[in-house]
């Protein structure tokens, strides 16, 4: 009995360490500045699709897509360089850091 619920705290334990959620942190812009981020640009390699690419920079599958109009999303063209949508406006309010 005592075995069982050590093996079910652990359980529980692991379910919750493998939850964990990860974001990415922007500084502040300048004073009178809504922009954050920085654009990246990424050359396909081969064998590359844009949910792969998607995935290493943490951007959304569509966002990639928007930001790079044309590009077959299943076998983009090897040393295409796709433009990473990596930088955002914020929106027109007061904002301060966390």
């Amino acid at each position: 009995m005592f075995t069982k619920k050590w093996g079910r705290a652990a359980a529980v334990l692991i379910a919750c360490l493998s939850s964990t959620a990860w974001a990415a942190a922007y500084h502040l812009p300048i004073e009178g500045s809504r922009i954050v981020g920085r654009t990246q640009y990424h050359v396909v390699e081969h064998g590359e699709t844009l949910a792969n690419i998607a995935k290493q920079y943490d951007v959304g599958f569509l966002s990639l897509m928007a930001a790079n109009k044309g590009v077959d999303p299943f076998l983009p063209e090897e040393g295409f360089v796709l433009t990473i949508p990596t930088k955002f406006i914020l929106p027109d309010s007061p904002y301060e850091a966390l």
